[in-house]
C-alpha cells in the first residue's frame, strides 16, 4: 500500500488481487470471454465507459513484454487492441478473424507470440 499526503487530504492506493481461480473456474471464465465476443464488440462503448467493466479480466488474458513485466489485460484493453487490429489476425482456412487475448514477446530480438 502507497501512501501520499497532499495538503489536507491523504490518498491511499492499494493494489486490490481477486482470489486465485481453481482450473475449472479458469476455463469457465475463458468459456464465457469466447462465447460473448459479439456481445462485448456490440457493446465496447459501453464497457470502456464503466471502469468495473472496462478492467475486469481472467487469468489467461495478459500481455507480457521483457523488462517491463506482466500486465493482466481487462476486456476493456481487449476490445481497444481489438478495435485497431492489434491483437486480431485472420484464419486462412475459414477467412475469419482470430481474436488474441493473450500475448507476450522479446523486444530486443523481436520474437513474440500470441
Amino acid at each position: 500500500m502507497i501512501k501520499r499526503e497532499r495538503s489536507k487530504q491523504s490518498i491511499i492506493y492499494e493494489q486490490v488481487r481477486p482470489p486465485k481461480k481453481n482450473r475449472e473456474e479458469d476455463v469457465a471464465d475463458l468459456q464465457l470471454l469466447v462465447n460473448n465476443i459479439g456481445r462485448n464488440l456490440q457493446h465496447a462503448d459501453y464497457i470502456l465507459r464503466m471502469p468495473e467493466l472496462n478492467f475486469s479480466s481472467f487469468s489467461r488474458a495478459f500481455i507480457s513484454v521483457a523488462y517491463l513485466g506482466d500486465n493482466k489485460s481487462g476486456i476493456g484493453y481487449l476490445l481497444a487492441l481489438w478495435e485497431d487490429r492489434l491483437l486480431l489476425g485472420t484464419c486462412n482456412l475459414r477467412q475469419n478473424f482470430l481474436f488474441n487475448f493473450s500475448a507476450d514477446g522479446l523486444p530486443l530480438s523481436g520474437k513474440t507470440t500470441g
